[in-house]
């Protein structure tokens, strides 16, 4: 079966995502909802940055195209943007690194989180993680 990691987007990589974590998203709607919006929400830092992670994974090539520049649009580094697409690290704060890190983890293992949250990471901030990488 196809997954997040393939790179590859069918209907059957939908279907199973869903099936995996449609009734997380159907019973604790306002628990998800809470950790996307008021200040609750991650720094649109972080968004685009799990964008950027996340299209380089999942191999999105119109995704690939538009987060740069959707980045670049927000004061990104052309390093800032290669380090979120998985490059050399550096160029982004430890917290910010560690979060595409554990975002990645989420996304490998199709929206189950890791055992493990990183040292650098709090654990709200991991908790919004999750939620983004599952509802992206």
């Amino acid at each position: 079966m196809t997954t997040f990691t393939d790179g590859r987007y069918t209907i059957g990589n939908l279907v199973q995502t869903f099936a995996s974590q449609g009734p997380e998203l159907l019973f604790d709607w306002k628990g998800l909802v809470s950790n996307l919006a008021g200040s609750n929400k991650l720094p649109g830092k972080y968004n685009t940055s799990l964008y950027l992670r996340m299209s380089q994974l999942m191999g999105c090539p119109v995704c690939k195209a538009l987060f740069p520049k959707m980045a670049r649009a927000q004061g990104f580094t052309n390093h800032q943007i290669e380090e979120a697409f998985g490059g050399p690290h550096g160029f982004l704060s430890p917290e910010l690194a560690a979060a595409l890190e554990y975002g990645e983890k989420i996304l490998r293992a199709n929206g189950n989180p890791p055992l493990v949250i990183p040292s650098e990471l709090p654990t709200e901030r991991a908790r919004q993680v999750l939620t983004f990488v599952r509802l992206s």
